[in-house]
């Protein structure tokens, strides 16, 4: 009986996916070279964990059992693999001829075949960012790209992400890559968007890749250096994410829904000594050992988290008028108790003939976020902190329970914990619930362009958009905190804000003589003002000595001091910048590019600006010698930048 038990309920963990992962490992070979394929991507279907093949086309991953591995590659045929148990999967790409004549969105929203790019850039279609969704959009793409990585901060929801293109290129400034959304660079954060480490913790104030909702794009493409991004000056120099919006098609009326709930759990937790208890002086030493085996403190305080993404658009129109309009909310409970996310994000977009030759689009992008006890890092403000250094043997239940507790004296609830004289951690649900911090962002975005199609391959188009940012941010912390030395409670309000304003005029033409020569050329110039700034009201003093009139009032007029700070910073940088594509049957390409900008950073009277050229050339060899059949591109490139 008992061995029937065990035969059904691994025949039962197999077919429902809870089988041991396996350590797959494998070779990716190019069929038509007969050689192996180097930054092919391999990713498990309906997941965000993959990697990449290494120069000598091996790859080595965990999967389930029954899962399937895709793999993928520029110019090649993506391929499914199932598993089926296997830990050695050798895989044979072949080219795709499709893949070749592909369209790429370039640098100020220009289009290009991306067989003719002097650079590196990669195509994702939205689909590819919806499969298993993310708070964060940009965290989908990990796996997704060669060169790529994406670093999530622990901070949960409403968090910022560290995007790195080929690895970082600066000690001290910002190796993150410029966002560009429909051709205009995007306002990347309203307040800092990675992490402040400090002893005491600070907050992640988030990115604007958080604010948009996945199911609006319509395909991203990823320019790799500075090559690549050299018409958007030092602001690029580590890279380019251009995103492109979904639009309505003519003669077509759409309506799509969507509804995605992930689950997730603790993936792995320190290990704990579990045989000694709390030292009798109260320091961090061992006490004397213990009877029994302690529990594991941290796991009890983890619980599991949900992520619920839904999303509902609308999209019509007819060759002379189409809208798109769309809504999306995401709900989140993190792992850790009483961590709560909630985000509302609206957009419409709509775009009209206004005559024969002039076509206009409108914009507009609502995001709302609400986020509570969101992640820290830092020692003191970090509830993790207590859950991980709780003193083996003690009842963790009954401080889970009783994390205040009535002083008579002070006739008022106070910490409760182990050992408050240890400042260097609090009980993790006096934290939660007593020293709570709430964040309230509201992001603002409108926007127009007008193009103007003067004869057959001329055309001016001109841009404005406007960007803004608010974040609020509240922490009050109840008397008794930090270590009870917070007598009658103390309070911090800050509230930060940035704003960018960008307008652009670009004159294009393109021309193209007896199917030999070809000629595409783009000059243009751009403003863009950008401020930002924060107020912050905080309590001067109140801990070791009273600060306040009446305990747990967490109102300005209920402390004897607030210490106000306030600061405003503004830039504008004004730009002109040209480039020029030169063909030669199809095959040869010649790409010079630059750009010169002139900031405020820097006085405009003394004449300094920096000038930005590129220059690049592509071949496609196959289009003047005959490999055979089985060749459908030989492409050499090389470009240069400064």
């Amino acid at each position: 009986m008992r061995k029937s038990f065990i035969l059904l309920l691994a025949f039962f963990l197999c077919v429902t996916g809870y089988a041991q992962k396996l350590t797959i490992s494998g070779v990716v070979i190019d069929k038509d070279l007969n050689e192996p394929l180097t930054g092919v991507n391999v990713l498990v279907k309906g997941t965000t964990t993959g990697t990449i093949t290494d120069f000598d086309g091996k790859y080595t991953l965990e999967a389930d059992a029954n899962s399937i591995l895709v793999f993928s590659y520029l110019s090649m045929k993506t391929i499914e693999e199932p598993v089926n148990g296997r830990t050695k999967i050798d895989v044979t790409m072949v080219s795709d001829a499709e893949a070749l004549d592909e369209v790429v969105v370039t640098a100020m929203g220009i289009k290009r075949e991306s067989k003719t790019l002097t650079y590196s850039a990669q195509t994702v279609g939205g689909k590819d960012l919806n499969e298993i969704k993310n708070v964060n959009m940009i965290n989908s793409l990990q796996g997704k790209s060669a060169g790529l990585q994406i670093t999530p901060n622990s901070t949960g929801a409403g968090g910022s992400s560290k995007i790195l293109f080929r690895g970082n290129k600066s000690i001290s400034g910002s190796n993150q890559p410029l966002i560009v959304v429909d051709g205009v660079p995007m306002m990347m954060s309203v307040s800092d968007s990675q992490v402040k480490m400090a002893y005491g913790g600070e907050r992640d104030g988030g990115d604007a890749m958080s604010t948009i909702n996945p199911d609006d794009i319509a395909q991203i493409t990823l320019l790799k250096g500075a090559s690549a991004a050299a018409l958007y000056g030092a602001v690029a120099a580590n890279g380019a994410i251009m995103i492109t919006t979904k639009s309505a098609q003519a003669g077509k009326v759409a309506i799509n829904v969507s509804s995605n709930t992930t689950v997730e759990s603790a993936m792995s937790l320190p290990k704990f000594q579990n045989n000694y208890g709390m030292s009798d002086e109260g320091t961090f030493s061992w006490g004397s050992k213990l009877g029994a085996t302690s529990p594991n403190y941290a796991r009890k305080f983890y619980q599991p988290g949900y992520t619920t993404n839904n999303s509902i658009s609308l999209s019509g129109g007819t060759e002379n008028i189409s809208s798109y309009f769309s809504y999306a909310n995401v709900s989140s409970n993190g792992i850790m108790p009483e961590n709560d996310y909630l985000s509302h994000n609206l957009m419409a977009k709509v775009g009209f003939n206004l005559w024969k030759k002039v076509h206009v689009d409108v914009s507009a992008r609502y995001n709302k976020q609400h986020i509570e006890n969101q992640p820290s890092a830092g020692y003191l403000n970090n509830p993790i902190t207590g859950a991980y250094l709780f003193p083996r043997g003690e009842d963790w239940d009954y401080y889970k329970s009783n994390y205040e507790v009535y002083d008579g004296v002070r006739n008022v609830n106070v910490h409760n914990w182990t050992n408050t004289k240890q400042e260097q951690f609090s009980n993790p649900y006096w934290m939660l619930n007593r020293q709570t911090p709430i964040t309230d962002r509201n992001r603002y975005e409108f926007g127009g362009s007008v193009k103007y199609d003067i004869m057959e391959g001329l055309s001016v188009t001109g841009r404005l958009r406007y960007e803004r940012g608010d974040e609020k941010w509240i922490l009050n912390e109840y008397a008794s905190s930090t270590a009870g030395r917070n007598l009658l409670g103390t309070m911090k309000d800050t509230r930060t804000f940035s704003e960018q304003t960008y307008a652009d005029a670009l004159a294009s033409y393109n021309k193209t003589w007896d199917e030999t020569y070809s000629l595409s050329v783009t000059a243009g110039g751009s403003i863009e003002l950008i401020g930002w700034g924060d107020k912050e009201f905080k309590v001067n003093n109140g801990v070791i000595t009273p600060g306040a009139y009446y305990p747990n009032i967490f109102s300005p007029k209920n402390y004897y001091t607030m210490q106000t700070t306030e600061t405003l910073k503004e830039k504008r940088l004004n730009s002109v910048f040209a480039t020029a594509q030169f063909g030669y049957k199809e095959g040869l390409f010649l790409d010079v590019s630059a750009r010169n900008d002139w900031s405020s950073s820097l006085a405009f009277t003394d004449g300094v600006s920096f000038f930005y050229p590129s220059v690049g050339v592509s071949a496609l060899l196959d289009k003047f010698l005959d490999f055979g059949k089985n060749v459908d591109l030989f492409k050499l490139r090389a470009s240069y930048s400064i």
